[in-house]
């Protein structure tokens, strides 16, 4: 009995070569996916709870960093996979996937945060911003999808409107306030009355980020291209 072995070393060179760069795609598009929510979930949102009195955990994690996974189709064609940290009404960021994540109900617009990063001026919808007091224990909601925010009671809009209500300034101050009657006598002064209000740059998650990247995406990208290795089919 005779055996023939034939072998053609050039064409297997070329099915590994093909395999490989396939699956390297694929791992990158799932290792900067995984990468990024790491980054947001360990870097990204401590740095934030640090920064702000964090009443509303869905704002922080999922409103103001919302992950846009990174799109296969993009990273096939362009050897490239992006994925991103993003407001959740913000602009879509070139390359991620338009599938939004879930992030339940919030505010009609995010795009007041930019001002804590970069510093901005803040400017009334009406005549006056209404800035509550440090000691003028206003309220806020504690939990839900607006904690933080204002209780109705204490709206400017509801003090106003209750006939307690009233501005208290003296004039040519250029100082006003929204103050309100108490039941027992005295007066409660809330809000302070402002044309403008400046914002310092106070929050940079971008140093947070880049440390979380150097650490998780190495490992999880060899993770996920010994996963697509092992269950890939050689053809």
């Amino acid at each position: 009995m005779r055996v023939r072995i034939k072998s053609d070393s050039a064409k297997m060179e070329r099915k590994l070569d093909k395999l490989v760069k396939k699956q390297v795609v694929f791992a990158a598009v799932v290792a900067t996916t995984k990468t990024t929510v790491e980054v947001r979930n360990n870097y990204v949102v401590p740095k934030y709870k640090k920064t702000f009195n964090a009443r509303n955990k869905a704002f922080g994690e999922r409103l103001i960093h919302n992950i846009s996974a990174a799109d296969a189709k993009h990273a096939k064609k362009t050897g490239i996979a992006v994925a991103a940290i993003r407001r959740r009404d913000g602009p879509l960021v070139p390359g991620t996937s338009r599938r939004k994540e879930k992030a339940g109900r919030g505010p009609s617009t995010t795009s007041f945060m930019k001002r804590h990063v970069t510093g901005g001026t803040k400017t009334p919808k009406g005549q006056k911003l209404a800035i509550p007091l440090s000691n003028s224990r206003v309220s806020r909601k504690k939990a839900g999808a607006k904690a933080g925010a204002v209780t109705k009671t204490f709206e400017p809009k509801t003090i106003m409107e209750s006939g307690k209500g009233f501005i208290l300034g003296k004039k040519g101050s250029g100082k006003s306030y929204i103050a309100r009657k108490m039941a027992r006598g005295g007066v409660q002064v809330l809000y302070s009355l402002r044309d403008s209000a400046n914002i310092k740059p106070v929050y940079d998650p971008i140093p947070a980020a880049k440390k979380g990247v150097a650490a998780r995406f190495p490992v999880q990208f060899r993770r996920a291209l010994f996963k697509a290795l092992k269950t890939a089919r050689l053809r």
